[in-house]
């Protein structure tokens, strides 16, 4: 979670240095990040979205929550196979 949180609040910054007008927080895309890291990690992405929406109780942030966290989790599943080689 600190990493992916440090990586998306840099990359809101970053952004917001690129493109000013769109007006990013550089903590909200923090959050974004964190959420859709644990929701791809743990493959749960339901649990990431809650999890990340308690943590605020702002519900501008759900939207961009739920997209980064299905997206991680899309991009994730073939990269993380879990079976176990007999």
């Amino acid at each position: 979670l600190l990493i992916s949180g440090a990586f998306g609040g840099l990359l809101g910054a970053l952004i917001n240095e690129v493109i000013p007008s769109l007006h990013l927080s550089p903590g909200a895309v923090a959050l974004v990040a964190m959420a859709a890291t644990f929701g791809a990690a743990t493959r749960a992405t339901f649990t990431a979205i809650v999890f990340a929406f308690e943590l605020t109780q702002d519900y501008r942030a759900i939207l961009p929550i739920m997209l980064a966290a299905v997206i991680a989790d899309l991009v994730a599943a073939p990269l993380l196979d879990h079976r176990l080689i007999p």
